[in-house]
């Protein structure tokens, strides 16, 4: 009998209402000299198609693969040969408010350059959110790149339904070599809104912004005459919070063939736990509460040990305790996820997640 009311439980944790739309702006973007507490997880069994108004991304099982401290700098925390650049009212097109930590770019040898300390620059506006260039050590020598057609990362505000394409082009340089030259579109579709659920017993109202990437490289060598082009098809899954901070979740895609065939995985990045979020001990299933989701009165059974309960909204604020009853109102309270604490005489504590619609 108690797998079956689980079910139903489950069943309605999935597919019931439980919170508002809500808008990004650019304050919701990483905020200058801010590090941020984050784990890789393994790519493995990873879904990431399944999205809509008003739905619930159950990634609360997400298998840990490491740590990883992610990084927002002030671009005046760059090297000068960058800021000359990147950090100069003069130059207003490049012009940048903050600073990444990119990824390296290790091309093949016989290639005869790769990126290193690679630095994203970008400016955050009222309207968007831009890619303004890199910068990076080629062949032992740091080298500003501006766009000379900047990459719209996001358009302000970002609501469930908007669709937008930009392009963006950046050609340089590489002494004795040649140059290179990427020429890339973006499309952004804001595909769902509704509630993240992460390890941790983590519970965000998010938007879901699926973006597809298309890049198009060409490499020429000076010495042979020779152009490489390398055509490659990337998607990007990310979950962005109402918190000033990278995405919650971002789910990093490639074609199996680079142009062609299949998605694979090749990343997945989510928020790690806070310390606070040690009040969300694991529900216990002797604990049964219904029903759940409720929208006004919970109704509570619980062990003739059970004597207090507090009732925490998903940041840990306590909204209200009590001795135990058998019942309480929550009809005052708004949509959204709440943590239900009880306390027995024995001084142990079971917590239970309750979904109020």
């Amino acid at each position: 009998m108690y797998k079956l009311f689980k079910g139903i439980l489950l069943f309605h944790f999935l597919f019931v209402s439980l919170s508002a739309q809500i808008v990004i702006t650019k304050n919701q973007m990483p905020v200058p000299d801010s590090l941020y507490a984050y784990n890789r997880a393994f790519p493995n069994n990873i879904n990431y198609s399944n999205t809509g108004p008003n739905y619930i991304w159950d990634y609360s099982q997400l298998s840990e693969l490491s740590s990883v401290m992610l990084s927002m700098a002030d671009p005046i925390h760059t090297p000068f040969v960058y800021q000359v650049i990147f950090n100069n009212p003069l130059l207003p097109n490049n012009n940048s408010t903050h600073a990444e930590e990119g990824v390296e770019i290790n091309l093949p040898s016989s290639f005869g350059f790769s990126l290193t300390d690679v630095y994203n620059f970008y400016k955050n506006s009222n309207s968007s959110f831009t890619l303004t260039g890199i910068g990076a050590t080629i062949n032992g020598i740091q080298t500003p790149i501006p766009y000379q057609i900047k990459d719209q990362v996001y358009s302000f505000p970002l609501e469930y339904g908007d669709i937008d394409t930009s392009s963006f082009l950046f050609a340089i340089e590489i002494p004795t070599i040649g140059y290179w030259k990427q020429y890339g579109t973006r499309i952004n579709s804001v595909d769902g809104w509704g509630t993240l659920l992460l390890p941790g017993s983590q519970a965000y109202e998010v938007l879901r912004i699926k973006t597809s990437l298309t890049l198009r490289d060409t490499i020429h060598f000076e010495s042979s005459g020779f152009t490489l082009p390398v055509t490659r098809k990337q998607f990007e899954y990310k979950f962005i919070t109402l918190q000033s901070e990278f995405p919650a979740l971002q789910i990093n895609t490639q074609l199996l063939f680079l142009s062609t065939g299949p998605q694979v995985v090749q990343s997945v990045l989510y928020k790690k736990a806070p310390v606070s979020s040690s009040i969300y001990a694991e529900d216990n299933p002797l604990l049964q509460v219904w029903p759940n989701p409720v929208s006004d009165i919970l109704y509570l059974n619980m062990s003739d040990d059970a004597m207090q309960y507090s009732l925490l909204d998903i940041n840990g604020k306590e909204l209200e305790n009590g001795h135990l009853k058998e019942f309480i109102d929550v009809s005052q309270y708004p949509a959204g996820i709440y943590v239900l604490k009880i306390s027995e005489k024995n001084g142990s504590v079971s917590t239970k997640r309750i979904i109020k619609q």
